[in-house]
Protein backbone atom coordinates (compact mmCIF):
# COMPACT_ATOMS: atom_id res chain seq x y z
CA UNK A 1 0.00 0.00 0.00
CA UNK A 2 1.22 3.63 -0.62
CA UNK A 3 0.83 4.90 2.58
CA UNK A 4 2.70 1.53 4.55
CA UNK A 5 5.45 2.41 1.72
CA UNK A 6 5.58 6.47 2.80
CA UNK A 7 5.08 5.50 6.57
CA UNK A 8 7.75 2.76 6.53
CA UNK A 9 10.32 5.60 4.70
CA UNK A 10 9.04 8.19 7.55
CA UNK A 11 10.12 5.50 10.64
CA UNK A 12 13.13 5.51 8.84
CA UNK A 13 14.23 8.57 9.09
CA UNK A 14 12.84 8.78 12.50
CA UNK A 15 9.92 11.47 11.17
CA UNK A 16 7.56 9.43 13.81
CA UNK A 17 4.50 12.60 13.55
CA UNK A 18 5.04 11.91 9.24
CA UNK A 19 4.42 8.08 9.94
CA UNK A 20 1.78 8.55 12.00
CA UNK A 21 -0.26 10.77 10.18
CA UNK A 22 -0.18 8.11 7.08
CA UNK A 23 -1.20 5.44 9.65
CA UNK A 24 -4.46 7.49 9.89
CA UNK A 25 -4.77 7.93 6.59
CA UNK A 26 -4.36 4.12 5.74
CA UNK A 27 -7.01 2.93 8.88
CA UNK A 28 -9.11 4.80 6.34
CA UNK A 29 -9.09 2.56 3.75
CA UNK A 30 -11.53 -0.25 3.33
CA UNK A 31 -9.85 -3.58 5.39
CA UNK A 32 -9.44 -5.36 2.21
CA UNK A 33 -6.72 -2.69 1.07
CA UNK A 34 -4.51 -2.81 4.67
CA UNK A 35 -2.04 -5.46 5.68
CA UNK A 36 -2.21 -6.46 9.59
CA UNK A 37 1.79 -6.81 9.30
CA UNK A 38 1.74 -3.02 7.74
CA UNK A 39 0.24 -1.88 11.02
CA UNK A 40 3.23 -2.95 12.61
CA UNK A 41 4.69 0.66 11.37
CA UNK A 42 1.69 2.58 12.53
CA UNK A 43 1.59 1.35 15.90
CA UNK A 44 5.23 2.23 16.43
CA UNK A 45 4.96 5.90 15.03
CA UNK A 46 1.50 6.14 17.68
CA UNK A 47 3.70 4.74 20.19
CA UNK A 48 6.60 7.11 19.16
CA UNK A 49 4.43 10.44 18.76
CA UNK A 50 2.27 9.40 22.24
CA UNK A 51 -0.92 8.35 20.73
CA UNK A 52 -1.31 6.06 23.37
CA UNK A 53 -4.89 5.26 23.19
CA UNK A 54 -4.34 4.43 19.08
CA UNK A 55 -1.52 2.27 19.66
CA UNK A 56 -3.32 0.24 22.19
CA UNK A 57 -6.44 0.17 19.87
CA UNK A 58 -4.63 -1.27 16.56
CA UNK A 59 -2.07 -3.34 19.20
CA UNK A 60 -4.72 -5.50 20.10
CA UNK A 61 -6.50 -5.42 17.14
CA UNK A 62 -3.95 -6.55 15.00
CA UNK A 63 -3.69 -9.47 18.00
CA UNK A 64 -6.93 -10.72 17.84
CA UNK A 65 -7.20 -10.29 13.61
CA UNK A 66 -3.46 -11.92 13.15
CA UNK A 67 -2.39 -13.28 16.10
CA UNK A 68 0.82 -14.42 14.61
CA UNK A 69 1.91 -10.90 14.82
CA UNK A 70 1.90 -10.82 18.87
CA UNK A 71 5.30 -11.55 19.02
CA UNK A 72 6.16 -8.69 16.33
CA UNK A 73 3.66 -6.01 18.38
CA UNK A 74 5.28 -7.01 21.51
CA UNK A 75 8.68 -6.48 20.14
CA UNK A 76 7.36 -2.69 18.93
CA UNK A 77 5.96 -1.77 21.67
CA UNK A 78 9.23 -2.91 23.59
CA UNK A 79 11.96 -1.46 20.85
CA UNK A 80 9.32 1.97 21.22
CA UNK A 81 9.44 2.32 24.78
CA UNK A 82 12.53 0.55 26.89
CA UNK A 83 11.50 2.48 29.97
CA UNK A 84 8.04 2.20 30.71
CA UNK A 85 8.40 4.11 34.11
CA UNK A 86 8.55 7.63 33.17
CA UNK A 87 4.73 8.25 33.25
CA UNK A 88 2.72 6.25 35.36
CA UNK A 89 -0.47 6.34 32.78
CA UNK A 90 1.85 4.91 29.85
CA UNK A 91 3.39 2.61 32.38
CA UNK A 92 -0.39 1.39 33.33
CA UNK A 93 -1.46 1.46 29.17
CA UNK A 94 1.86 -0.38 28.45
CA UNK A 95 1.69 -3.20 31.28
CA UNK A 96 -2.11 -4.08 30.63
CA UNK A 97 -1.31 -4.46 26.38
CA UNK A 98 1.89 -6.52 27.32
CA UNK A 99 -0.20 -8.78 30.15
CA UNK A 100 -2.95 -9.31 27.51
CA UNK A 101 -0.93 -10.37 24.77
CA UNK A 102 1.47 -12.42 27.17
CA UNK A 103 4.78 -10.50 26.38
CA UNK A 104 7.92 -11.39 28.08
CA UNK A 105 8.85 -8.66 30.39
CA UNK A 106 11.92 -8.74 32.36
Amino acid sequence: CYYFQKADLALQMKDWTEAARLGDLALTLPEKEQGQKEWLVYIEAYLRTSQWSKAFILSRRAHKEKPMLTDMICGVWERANPDFTSDSEKAQTAQQLLNELGCARD
